[in-house]
């Protein structure tokens, strides 16, 4: 069976202007096509979702042992029909789904809460993202299909802004909550381990409720509370609240006050048939968090079909409980990702440890990898870049131009490139023809990791052209440029700096007065006089030559 689900998402958190813009954010949210808050929809049902938006969309779902499939439109093949009578009354000729009696794909539904639906054929279970038309301001659009539903697809299904890291529901995100109508399993189960029937729930000493998570898929199921002391015994207790999609929440003082508590249980009965939950353990625990790491620190290159290994380690008080979240690229679209969580308990405190692994990375798994630590208390996210590489590669650019000027005297410049590599090449310096040493020539010259060239002190001489050569051997590669280096020298003269006292000359004798100034470039002269008296100087004249001698 397939409900065909095109209405309007609900936005869930932010604050939107008239415009339809987030406040914060220069883009409109996503759009789910559902006019409600959560659907329901029957075991073994196709579930479709469409979500538009104004950048590249992706989608997750609740269930994360399941892998999806993304699809090209020619693998999609032809678009399902929708089967005759299953249009809205709108006359905008857009489908509404409607949970109740009906007709979903090409066969009858039995209206909601009066059993299980009439001749459903059992489909794969599986998770396809497709391409889907788009529609003006929110071109993008991913369609997500499940087929085959069973009652742990039951959750938060969000659509969200693939490019962009902050993913809030109402601003980048939209979320909507299904439940998959499973009669023979009413409450959620989704540890299956070896104590699939035994869960812990910690709580922080400065909780003041606690929330026992006995999820359902049937959402109008009548649910109780029982603790488990030397007996059952029901729970009822005026503060306590019942939430489909989170479970019962209680005052922390109703369970401190019962100092024999072993665990907490849900039970429902339907149609005669009673059904309980996951037993609960309660169990005190710390909070502190000391330190919180991300190795490697700095981003992380590889080529294609090399291992990636990414170790988060947080540093916790003794019983402190910390949940590892990890997103990366295509997260449920990838099977090939590893995590193992550890756990180390040293003299004073207790490393928590998880670490994710890629045996052989593909060009598809660059991008942005978070690791998330949630503790009782807060949620810390760190965060690295991953690249992949398909080959090596070297590029080579000039930075400030082919011709760059320094100032005799400068205490310090820099000949700049512009490199991007994979692997690092080997790099070498010269000037004219000769390689940049250590060699006492050139120990005013240091090279700097990011391929820059300083020279300290600058003089005249320092002037000519400068070569940088990037070599990777192994891959046959080599990338060189030449930038000219000129030197501009102050002007100087040259008798000022070697003048002594002068002597009276003769009057009406001939004299040669010469002036020899340096600098680069080439200084203009400028010759200046004034005439004397024994009563004061006479106003001063100005000749401009191009010969230093008058």
């Amino acid at each position: 069976m397939k409900r065909d689900l095109t209405c309007f998402c609900r936005i869930w958190v932010g604050i939107v202007a008239a415009s339809g813009l987030v406040i914060g954010y220069s883009m409109t949210p996503p759009t789910i096509d559902s006019h409600k808050e959560d659907l329901v929809i029957h075991a073994d049902e196709t579930l479709t979702i469409t979500c538009r938006g104004q950048r590249t969309l992706s989608w997750v779902w609740p269930e994360t042992t399941l892998v999806g499939e993304e699809l090209t439109d020619r693998q999609a093949g032809p678009w399902p029909s929708r089967a005759p009578g299953r249009e809205a009354e709108t006359g905008s000729g857009t489908p509404v789904c409607t949970p109740g009696a009906g007709v979903v794909g090409d066969h009858p539904v039995a209206a909601e809460g009066t059993g299980t639906p009439a001749s459903v054929p059992v489909q794969r279970r599986g998770v396809s993202i497709l391409e889907c038309p788009g529609e003006p301001g929110r071109p993008y659009c991913k369609t997500l299909v499940l087929t085959g539903a069973k009652g742990n697809d039951t959750g938060y299904y969000r659509c969200y802004y693939r490019d962009v890291k902050a993913v809030i529901d109402g601003a980048t995100a939209a979320t909507l909550y299904v439940f998959v109508r499973d009669l023979e399993q009413p409450f959620l189960r989704r540890n299956r381990g070896s104590n699939g029937d035994l869960e812990t729930i910690f709580i922080s000493r400065s909780s003041t409720h606690v929330t026992v998570p006995c999820l359902v898929t049937v959402p109008d199921l009548n649910v109780t509370l029982y603790l488990w002391e030397t007996i059952p015994m029901l729970l009822e207790d005026e503060g306590m609240v019942w939430d489909s999609k989170r479970g019962w929440s209680i005052p922390r003082q109703t369970l401190d006050s019962r100092p024999f508590l072993i665990g907490i249980y849900c039970e429902a009965t339907r149609q005669g048939r009673h059904y309980r939950s996951t037993l609960y353990l309660v169990q005190s625990t710390g909070s502190q968090v000391y330190d919180f790491k991300l190795y490697p620190e700095d981003s992380v290159e590889l080529f294609v079909e090399e291992a990636l290994t990414l170790n988060c380690t947080a540093t916790v008080e003794f019983n402190t409980l910390v949940e590892f979240q990890w997103s990366y690229p295509g997260k449920q679209m990838n099977s090939t990702v590893g995590i193992v969580h550890k756990r180390n308990s040293l003299s004073r405190f207790t490393e928590a440890v998880s670490i994710l692994t890629i045996q052989s990375v593909n060009v598809t798994d660059t991008g942005t990898y978070t690791c998330s630590a949630i503790s009782v208390d807060k949620k810390m996210d760190l965060e690295t870049q991953v690249i992949v590489y398909e080959k090596p590669f070297i590029s080579l650019d000039y930075r400030s131009g082919p011709v760059v000027e320094a100032t005799s005297g400068q205490k310090s410049f820099k000949l700049l490139v512009k490199v991007s590599a994979y692997p690092r090449p080997d790099i070498q310096w010269y000037k004219g023809d000769k390689l940049i040493s250590r060699r006492p020539e050139f120990n005013r010259m240091r090279l700097h990791q990011h391929y820059n060239l300083e020279i300290r002190d600058v003089h005249p001489e320092d002037a000519g052209n400068y070569t940088v050569l990037l070599k990777n051997t192994a891959a046959l590669l080599e990338r060189r440029i030449t930038i000219t280096l000129i030197i501009n020298v102050p002007p100087q003269i040259h008798e000022k700096e070697i003048a002594t006292p002068s002597n009276p000359y003769s009057r009406g004798s001939r004299q040669t007065l010469i002036c020899t100034g340096y600098g680069l470039p080439a200084p203009n002269i400028t010759w200046q006089w004034r005439a004397w008296s024994p009563c004061g100087l006479n106003s001063t004249q100005r000749l401009e030559d191009k010969h230093p001698h008058l």
